[in-house]
Formats: structure tokens, C-alpha cells, sequence
């Protein structure tokens, strides 16, 4: 340790580290669990160091290097981050409550189930950063650059988002309460500066935006996108069965176990699952009442091949629809596949 700097680690003492007269050369420093409370780092070369779990709240590390640091379970809050360079460092469950970073550097940082509510981030590179699970509740993205970022279930209600560059970045699950998004920006990549006023249609243009190779994706996705439905809860092995048969015919099989009315929610789902797939294979055993399950009718349209087992009533009250054929028969799933088979060609064509 250099001479004019004191640290305590291991959580056991009350000293701090002073980084006097120049860049304090702290690299790879291990200061798991050490008092660092306001202590004055700024500009302090800190790379690959070890403070996970240290305790460094309202600390001075404006623009210090931390690029690799490990700082899981870190607690930062109200910390000075001002233009510090955190690329690739682990902040995993870190507080930063209320934390300034601004113009910090967290491109490909690992900020998982990080606690951010109210923190600056205006102007901050979180270019691939890993924000998964994390609590960005009423903080300041503006300006930040979330290129190729991962937000999956983050918490952004009441968050700031205007100016934000969003091209790839990936967004599903967010709560939004509140939040004000505008003039999002969609540029690598697509060529032209396109602007738009929420995460999900960033997403969505991302995806339709991206090239030949995602519509050629698509396309092809479509060709192949076979969807079952029925109650499947305790017949594993019908369902293990056709998935098999599908797949060894080229086919790609996306399952949907219905078991109960359809809500608002689970009603879109298989509205949008139905106009994506070629083709539906509905297998009605078990269910009295086909209408009721799926309503209105409308949810299922285009080539539906409603199935019921042999051993149940065959009277199930199929809805009228474009596109339903005769209830087929079948005694165990090899029948099924078997009879589906025959079925599934028409006129010499596979539908």
C-alpha cells in the first residue's frame, strides 16, 4: 500500500482511503467489505479491484478507474461516479441509491438486480450493460446510450428516458408507471435517425428494421410454426409425442395448455399465436365445451385440426369457425400422429 493512504478491509475498522496528491495506482486492490464511507478516490486507478461488499456511500470517485472492479452487493449510494469508468465491472445487487454517474462509462457492466431509484444517469455509456431485474425507479437516463442493453424486468416507473440511444436494446417485462419516454433514438444499424416515444416500439422497429436476415427469419419461422392446444396438464406424453412427429417433419411445434376460460390477456396471446402459425392442432379431450374456452370463435381462424381421444365423449360444442374440419379420432398418441398424417396433406400438398 502506498504511503499517505489508510484502508480498512474486511468491514472491521473506521479508516478510509485518501488518495493525496495525485492518481492513487490501486489496481487490483482487495477491499472486500472495507469502510470506505465518503472516502476521497477521485481519479484513483482502482482496475480489476475487489470491493464487493464495501461500504462506500456518499464516496468521492469522480472519474476514477474501476474497468473490471468486482463491487457486488457494493453499497454506493449517494456515491460520486461523475465520469468514472466502470466497463465491465460487476455491480450485481450494488445500492447506488441515488448516486451520481453522470457521463460515467458502464458499457458491458454487470448490473443485475442493482438498486438505482433516483440515481443520475444523464449522458452515462450503459451500452450492453446488463440492467436485468434492477431498480431504476425515478432515475435520470437522459441522453444515456442503452445500445444493446438488457432492461428485462426492470423497474422504470417514473423514470426519465428522453433522448436515450436504444437501438438492440432488450426490453421485455418493465414496469413503465410513469415514466416519460421521448425521442428515443434508433440509428446503428438502420441509416436514418429515427425517434420514437417508448421502449417497446424500439424493440419492435429493432426486430422489423433489422435487415433481410430477420425477415427472411420470419418468414421462414412462419412456414414452419405448427401450435397445439388443448388441455395437456396430465397427457405429457400426447404432447411429448406430436411435438416429435412435427419436428422429424420439419416443422417447428410452440404448445399452449388451455385449461381454463380465456381472460383478456391469454385471449391476445392466442389470437397473435394463431395468425402466426401454418397450421392449429386443437385437441379437445377433456374440454365439454370448446366455445367456452376459446371466446369469441374469432380467436382461432385459418386450418384448425380439432383431435379427441377415442375414450371421451365426442360431443364437445366445437365453435364455428373458417377453416375447422371433423373432429379427428385417435386411441393413443401413435394413432394420432398416424392420423394426422393423412390429414395434413391435401391434394397432394402438405398444408
Amino acid at each position: 500500500m502506498m504511503s499517505g493512504e489508510e484502508h480498512t478491509s474486511g468491514g472491521t475498522g473506521e479508516g478510509a482511503i485518501c488518495a493525496d496528491g495525485g492518481v492513487a495506482n490501486l489496481r487490483g486492490a482487495d477491499f472486500s467489505g472495507a469502510f470506505l464511507r465518503e472516502a476521497s478516490l477521485s481519479r484513483a486507478d482502482l482496475t480489476s479491484a475487489d470491493l464487493s461488499g464495501a461500504d462506500a456511500c456518499s464516496a468521492d470517485l469522480r472519474g476514477a478507474a474501476l474497468t473490471g472492479a468486482n463491487l457486488r452487493d457494493a453499497r454506493l449510494a449517494f456515491a460520486h461516479l461523475q465520469e468514472a469508468n466502470l466497463a465491465g465491472a460487476c455491480l450485481e445487487g450494488a445500492n447506488l441509491v441515488g448516486a451520481d454517474l453522470r457521463h460515467t462509462t458502464l458499457a458491458g457492466a454487470h448490473l443485475a438486480g442493482a438498486k438505482l431509484s433516483g440515481a443520475m444517469l444523464r449522458d452515462a455509456d450503459l451500452s450492453g450493460a446488463d440492467l436485468s431485474g434492477a431498480d431504476l425507479t425515478q432515475a435520470n437516463l437522459t441522453r444515456a446510450n442503452l445500445v444493446g442493453a438488457c432492461l428485462n424486468g426492470a423497474s422504470l416507473e417514473r423514470a426519465l428516458l428522453s433522448g436515450c440511444r436504444v437501438y438492440g436494446v432488450s426490453a421485455w417485462n418493465l414496469r413503465l408507471d410513469g415514466a416519460t419516454q421521448e425521442d428515443l433514438i434508433l440509428d446503428e444499424g438502420v441509416g436514418l435517425p429515427i425517434t420514437v416515444d417508448t421502449l417497446e416500439t424500439a424493440q419492435l422497429l429493432w426486430l422489423l428494421l433489422d435487415g433481410k436476415r430477420t425477415r427472411e427469419m420470419l418468414d421462414q419461422e412462419r412456414s414452419r410454426f405448427v401450435l397445439l392446444m388443448g388441455k395437456f396438464g396430465d397427457r405429457p406424453e400426447l404432447l411429448g409425442a406430436l411435438k416429435k412427429a412435427l419436428r422429424a417433419r420439419g416443422y417447428s411445434p410452440v404448445s399452449l395448455s388451455i385449461e381454463r376460460p380465456a381472460n383478456l390477456a391469454t385471449a391476445e396471446t392466442i389470437i397473435a399465436l394463431n395468425h402466426l402459425a401454418r397450421f392449429v392442432i386443437l385437441d379437445v379431450t377433456g374440454i365439454h365445451n370448446v366455445e367456452e374456452i376459446l371466446s369469441p370463435p374469432e380467436m382461432l381462424s385459418g386450418q384448425i385440426h380439432p383431435v379427441i381421444q377415442c375414450a371421451a365423449v365426442p360431443d364437445a360444442d366445437l365453435p364455428a369457425a373458417p377453416g375447422h374440419l371433423n373432429p379427428l379420432a385417435y386411441h393413443s398418441p401413435e394413432d394420432l400422429v398416424e392420423s394426422l398424417d393423412v390429414r395434413m396433406f391435401v391434394d397432394g400438398e402438405r398444408v
